[in-house]
């Protein structure tokens, strides 16, 4: 009966079934301040966890262990688009996306989504959801919590968290909480693909004085922009890991490269390591030159880092700064899009 009646209520909720009640905001959000969710807060210690895609424009942090069924023709037909939960039965992750009401699509909001949640005796706020617009809620009949979001294409995406029964619903909060916390933006392919052949005309024009520059060490070379010179390497730089380190006459902006062995680790391994720091954030995977990289930034946002993963576990880090200064930034970018095998 509770899958039921959470099946009920997101398709109702999608239906425009629900009557409209006062919005029960979390004290302080708005839709204008939201509710900050942040994939960094994640509490690792609750579960240990995987990333995984749901093929619906983003990213869930679920327990290790959680399997994902095959989806039927049947219940895609229905609107069920991710499925993740406990071998055998118990706590899930149920997603949905859904049509809107050809009369409702084009003026359906935020505001209309918290008031229907709040109709179906659920407490509802506003939220930010890793740059994602949302509606999270808690609802006290079913004993869930999930979130809302339109992506704007006329659809609703709805994601609800289950524990195995109602007297487990207190004691999976962590669990339920961690996975609203981790829900994040998952870059299109297409448009994180950078073939240098496509910038080079560009920069000549632009600086027709910078230069290739060969890292044998890592097997790559990269375009470097005249505005830097290389830097002779202290021991305390190679101990460091630095095989090669630029900046411009004043130190006032840079960009280094480091080469670092990180035994046999994985581009998706060390992609969560990235996003189990609360130092970085903004983490993208992009693929520069056919090699696979992840793109990502410093919390303050004045690092640029690009790294690559070699087959044998080697990380080739590049961090280029400030990315503040918007015309050296510009540049940055014809660097990391310049980067290719020797």
């Amino acid at each position: 009966m509770k899958k039921l009646i959470t099946w009920l209520l997101v398709l109702a909720l999608s239906a425009g079934l629900l009557t409209a009640a006062a919005f029960a905001e979390e004290p302080g959000t708005t839709a204008d301040n939201p509710l900050a969710l942040k994939y960094q807060d994640i509490d690792k210690s609750v579960y240990e966890g995987k990333w995984v895609v749901t093929g619906l424009g983003f990213d869930v942090y679920i327990p290790e262990e959680w399997v994902q069924p095959e989806i039927t023709e049947e219940q895609a037909a229905a609107g069920l688009a991710f499925l993740a939960g406990e071998d055998g039965g118990g706590a899930n992750l149920v997603i949905t996306r859904v049509a809107l009401p050809e009369e409702v699509a084009g003026s359906y909001d935020y505001k209309q989504l918290g008031q229907e949640l709040a109709a179906s005796n659920s407490t509802a706020s506003y939220a930010d959801m890793n740059g994602i617009p949302a509606v999270v809620f808690q609802n006290d009949e079913t004993k869930v919590r999930g979130f809302c979001t339109l992506p704007g294409d006329g659809t609703l995406i709805s994601g609800v968290i289950s524990a195995p029964s109602d007297n487990e619903f207190e004691s999976y909060a962590a669990h339920m909480w961690n996975i609203l916390q981790s829900v994040s933006p998952t870059e299109a392919a297409e448009s994180t693909t950078l073939v240098w052949e496509n910038y080079e005309a560009d920069v000549r024009e632009i600086d027709p004085d910078g230069r290739f520059v060969s890292l044998d060490d890592a097997g790559v070379k990269l375009w470097v922009t005249s505005l830097l010179e290389q830097d002779e390497l202290t021991d305390e730089d190679v101990e460091y890991g630095y095989i090669a380190y630029f900046s411009d006459a004043k130190g006032e902006i840079g960009m280094g490269v480091c080469w670092w062995d990180y035994e046999g680790i994985t581009l998706e391994e060390y992609t969560d390591l990235i996003r189990e720091d609360k130092d970085f954030t903004n983490p993208y995977y992009c693929k520069i030159n056919g090699m696979d990289s992840i793109n990502y930034m410093d919390a303050a946002q004045e690092y640029v880092y690009v790294d690559f993963v070699s087959e044998e576990g080697y990380v080739l880090d590049f961090c280029i700064w400030p990315a503040s200064d918007t015309g050296y930034y510009s540049l940055a970018q014809f660097m990391i899009a310049s980067v290719q095998p020797e």
